[in-house]
C-alpha cells in the first residue's frame, strides 16, 4: 500500500498524482519508511514538504484539475498516519478533532508561506474520503518499524549505529587515520576513547531528542493529546522531560562505551 495507489483508487488522475508525489518527495510517509534511527527525525521539519517556495510555485502557474483535492489527499494522510501511529503505540484513541486541527495548520502554514511570496492564490483544502483501513496499513507499517529498531532495540546499539554514521565521526576520521578502521560495534567506544562522547552528545543532540521521544513514547503520549504541531514544538524547544530522559541516557551510554 503506498499514497500513489491511495489516489488512484479516490479516483484521481495517476499522472497528475505522481507530479505532486514528486513536489512532495513522496510525504512523510517515504521519509519515515526510509530513515535509520532516529527515525521520527525526518518530522523536524513538518510540515515544510507542503512549504516549499518551488512547490507552491508549481501550484499556482500550472493550474491543473484537481490539484488541490490531490494536495488535500497527501497531507490528509501525512496527518491521519501520524496520529493513527501515536494511537497504535500509545494505546490511546485516535482523536479527529486533533488530526483535524493538525491538518487546517498545514493549509494556514501554505497560505501564509504563499502570501510571504506574493501570490493571491494557493492549495486549499478540499474535502477527501479515506478509508481507514488503508490508514492503519501505512500506520502499522511504520509503528512496527519504529518498535523494532527503536523502542524494543538496544538502546546502546541504535546510538552507537547513529554514532558510526554521524558527520561528527566523519570529521574524526579526516583527523585522524586510525578513526578509519573503526568498526560499526565499536565507534562509542572509540569516541569515549577521545574523550568526545560530550561533544558527540552536543553535536546530535537535536537526533538524541527525537530518539528519547520515540522511545519513551513521549512524542505518541503527546500527539494524541494536543496533535502533531504542537508535539513537534515541544520537542525542538527541549521539553524539561526530554532533557530529563536524555540525560539518564547519556550517562547509561558513557558506562557503556568504557573500555575498562
Amino acid at each position: 500500500m503506498n499514497y500513489i495507489a491511495l489516489a488512484h483508487k479516490s479516483g484521481l488522475d495517476k499522472d497528475l498524482t505522481v507530479s505532486v508525489y514528486k513536489k512532495i518527495n513522496g510525504g512523510y510517509f517515504v521519509s519515515l519508511s526510509y530513515a535509520k534511527p532516529p527515525i521520527l527525525y525526518v518530522l523536524d521539519n513538518w510540515p515544510k514538504k507542503y512549504l516549499r517556495k518551488n512547490f507552491i510555485i508549481w501550484t499556482v502557474t500550472k493550474n491543473y484539475e484537481n490539484v488541490d483535492k490531490i494536495i488535500s489527499l497527501f497531507i490528509t494522510l501525512d496527518v491521519y498516519l501520524l496520529h493513527s501511529m501515536a494511537s497504535l503505540i500509545s494505546g490511546k484513541s485516535f482523536s479527529l478533532a486533533l488530526a483535524e486541527k493538525d491538518i487546517q495548520e498545514v493549509f494556514r502554514r501554505i497560505e501564509e508561506e504563499a502570501i510571504s511570496q506574493g501570490f493571491t492564490s494557493y492549495p486549499t483544502r478540499e474535502d477527501v474520503v479515506i478509508d481507514p483501513k488503508d490508514i492503519q496499513i501505512l500506520a502499522k507499517e511504520i509503528a512496527d518499524r519504529r518498535n523494532s529498531e527503536e523502542i524494543n532495540a538496544d538502546i546502546y546499539s541504535v546510538i552507537n549505529e547513529i554514532a558510526y554514521q554521524s558527520e561528527f565521526s566523519n570529521q574524526l576520521r579526516e583527523k585522524k587515520s586510525w578513526f578509519k578502521s573503526i568498526k560499526r560495534g565499536d565507534m562509542l567506544k572509540a569516541i569515549g576513547l577521545q574523550g568526545k562522547l560530550d561533544e558527540f552528545f552536543i553535536f546530535e543532540k537535536v537526533k538524541l531528542t527525537y530518539l528519547i521521544a520515540s522511545i519513551t513514547l513521549y512524542f505518541d503520549n503527546k500527539v494524541t493529546e494536543v496533535g502533531i504541531t504542537e508535539t513537534v514544538n515541544a520537542i525542538k524547544n527541549g521539553d524539561p522531560i526530554l532533557n530529563d530522559e536524555l540525560n539518564k541516557v547519556k550517562k547509561e551510554i558513557k558506562q557503556r562505551a568504557q573500555y575498562f
